[in-house]
């Protein structure tokens, strides 16, 4: 799924020679695949870079190489309105180029982590995790101006080497003020603790996270929908100036699930709200199908540019991929009813959910069917909630 993009960009005037190409989507199950940007010889001073690597599916990549190519002008001052509000994604080096611009400083190459700023003041990095399959990785992210206060989301990663390599890619970018979590998972809070100590920093996170790490991880501070973040910045002028990130109550995969919106940019990480690969799973045991529902209907009502999911890939158009995760929701939601009459209709009820999986699930490969067959056992909960079904002994039958 990869596709190589170059092209020279350099500073002529109030413009940039830059090469536009569509491209696949920004990484999947084994994490980032970026550009690798070095400054091309005697090209420093003019910003030019050498990128090659995957941007994004269903949208326009601008990408900076060193062959000049299909290359066009494009005014500095659109570039980066369409980058500051989220709606023009540009690779490692273009960010790099344009973070230079308005410093009127030359431009740098990126800091060489396998980190994207996706708009300005929203950095995001993936880690090996011990998650779900198909996913490898969790992306962890630094919100905060350049050189200001920031908030490292996600502290996924287990192990020392990990922890202190977050450390320091926070530190570069400025000061760390503190750790924020998504929701309570393991693949999300491996680094947590360590990172507190390694960065001198209080944990946020909701209060329904900090219950179910009670005991396991200390959560300094709570948070609510809506509560607000104001995170200073250094150089106002130099487009450092203060950033607000909005918190977003988002029940349903987790009893306290956040996200969080970049008000500037609209560019929000939804933790596992979604995914840029494979699915969401919302089981019985945290999860709880009928507030999920809620949820999603709720972020495809907000004026929301990008998603930025825990898992995968940048996901361009947040409409549509929340409705598609609705309407999956809803179309599994049938199978499992349909499923459950079926089994009524076979003399085969109360019937568990192991016993239903191959009806509602038989699109799905066997090796996934004990983690359908929790997500199953959510739908039926949600079936008896709505009056659809109800628990008899160890099964279930329809209503």
């Amino acid at each position: 799924m990869s596709a190589q993009a170059h092209g020279r960009i350099a500073f002529a005037g109030e413009a940039l020679a830059v090469e536009r190409a569509a491209l696949p989507e920004a990484h999947g199950a084994e994490g980032l695949r970026l550009p690798r940007c070095v400054p091309e010889p005697g090209d420093a001073a003019r910003g030019a870079f050498s990128a090659r690597g995957d941007a994004l599916r269903e949208d326009i990549a601008l990408h900076a190489g060193p062959v000049p190519g299909r290359a066009e002008r494009m005014p500095v001052a659109s570039l980066l309105e369409g980058w500051r509000r989220g709606t023009t994604l540009v690779a490692p080096a273009l960010a790099a180029v344009l973070r230079a611009h308005v410093s009127g400083e030359v431009p740098a190459a990126p800091d060489g982590a396998q980190s994207w700023e996706v708009a300005p003041g929203v950095r995001m990095r993936p880690y090996l995790t011990p998650t779900l399959p198909p996913a490898t990785h969790t992306n962890t992210f630094l919100l905060g101006p350049e050189g200001g206060e920031l908030v490292l989301v996600e502290p996924a990663p287990p192990g020392e080497e990990a922890a202190e390599d977050l450390a320091r890619w926070a530190r570069q970018h400025g000061r760390p003020k503190a750790l924020a979590l998504t929701h309570h998972h393991r693949d999300h809070v491996g680094a947590a603790d360590r990172l507190r100590e390694l960065l001198g920093v209080p944990l946020w996170a909701h209060e329904g996270t900090a219950e179910r790490l009670s005991g396991r991880v200390r959560v300094d501070r709570t948070f609510d929908d809506g509560a607000t973040w104001t995170l200073e910045g250094d150089d106002p002028a130099r487009g450092a100036g203060p950033q607000t990130i909005e918190c977003l109550f988002t029940p349903g995969h987790a009893p306290g699930h956040l996200c969080f919106r970049d008000v500037a940019s609209g560019v929000t990480l939804v933790g596992d709200m979604v995914a840029g690969v494979g699915t969401i799973l919302v089981e019985p045991r945290d999860g709880h199908m009928g507030r999920y529902l809620a949820s999603l209907r709720r972020l495809r009502g907000l004026p929301l540019t990008r998603l930025l999911p825990a898992h995968g890939g940048v996901l361009a158009a947040p409409g549509a991929v929340l409705e598609r995760y609705v309407d999956h929701r809803l179309a599994r939601e049938a199978k499992v009813r349909a499923a459950l009459g079926e089994a009524a209709a076979a003399g085969e009820t109360p019937a568990n959910a192991s016993e239903l999986v191959p009806r509602a699930y038989a699109d799905t490969p066997k090796m996934f069917w004990p983690l359908a067959a929790m997500a199953l056992e959510a739908h039926l909960l949600k079936l008896a909630e709505d009056g659809e079904a109800v628990r008899q002994g160890r099964g279930w039958r329809p209503v």
